[in-house]
Parts: structure tokens; sequence; C-alpha cells
């Protein structure tokens, strides 16, 4: 189980590798900041100071809806090359005559993103990376809140978390 907790410990983009489950009480947890997991306490999951206060997140109101991750189908995530590198994976500096480059910190020197790809699911859009670790979790279902842009529950065999939506892309620009 604790493999299954560290795949919500990177973003869609593979960074904020940092982060580590941790134990609070009855449950251990897993964020990346967009997502967050919990299943029952897991033995060799230590609890660490300052970690994360989850007493507001849950437990959460039941959602309208329940959807099975099962039943929708997702696309593949797409890479694109980076922009800020041109898919060199390495990013050289004009004003340091002895810069060979350096890992591009865009795209941590592979010269490839994966650019935003929301999705949506009843009334709310999430990222497709997020929904694909989601799908591949024993009989996943979500249940996106009555507002959009409120996170929603999301249960698996074994645990349950929370997911933040994303605006789709004809919302980005509004404020």
């Amino acid at each position: 189980m604790i493999e299954t907790l560290k795949k919500f410990c990177a973003a869609a983009d593979g960074s904020r590798i940092n982060l580590h489950p941790w134990s609070k009480g009855e449950y251990s947890y897993a964020t990346n900041g967009h997502i967050i997991a919990r299943v029952p306490r897991l033995a060799d999951v230590p609890e660490r100071d300052g970690a994360l206060s989850t007493d507001y997140l849950f437990p959460y109101a039941d959602p309208p809806a329940w959807f099975a991750l099962s039943d929708i189908e997702l696309a593949k995530v797409k890479t694109v090359d980076c922009s800020e590198c041109d898919g060199d994976g390495e990013v050289r500096h004009e004003e340091c005559p002895d810069c060979d480059g350096h890992p591009c910190p865009d795209c941590d020197g592979t010269g490839k993103v994966t650019p935003m790809q929301p999705v949506a699911v009843g009334n709310s859009h999430y990222q497709l990376a997020y929904l694909l670790i989601l799908k591949a979790l024993p009989n996943c279902k979500i249940g996106p809140n009555v507002n959009p842009m409120y996170q929603a529950p999301f249960t698996f065999d074994g645990g349950d978390g929370l997911l933040m939506p994303m605006k789709p892309f004809g919302e980005w620009s509004k404020v």
C-alpha cells in the first residue's frame, strides 16, 4: 500500500518529488498539493512534525453523484518539446561565458513536458494525468462537487482522497 501512496507524491509534471507519505491518527496520507489520498494507517509510514493537517479536509460531504473511472474513456498523456530549452534538456545563459549549460528546471533535463490536459467529469474538469493515476486504483470512483471549482472526493478499494479541479482551456484567461 505504501507504493500506492507514493503515486500521489509527485505532480503531473514530475515535480515535488521531495514530498513523502506521512501518518496522523488512524490514517496514512500522501499529497502533491493537487491531490491527496489516505489509507488506513500503515505501520511503516511514520508521523512527521509539521505535516499537513487534514482535519479540515476529512470527512468530506457526499457528492451529488459518483462516477466510476473504469467507465470513463481517458486518452494517453501526451508530451511535447519543452519551450524553455527547445527540447534540448539544457539551458544555457548567454551572460555566463563559462556556462556549458545545466539541466532545464522546467523539464528536469528530459527535453519533454506534459501540457495541462483537462478532462470533464460531471460538471468539473480534472488534469488527465491525475485521473489516470486514479483510474489505476481498484474500483475508483470520483464525485465532482456541486461547485465545479471545489475539490472532488474519490474512493477506491482501500482508501479515499480529494482531487482539485482545474478550469477548462477556454476559461484560463478569465479571472
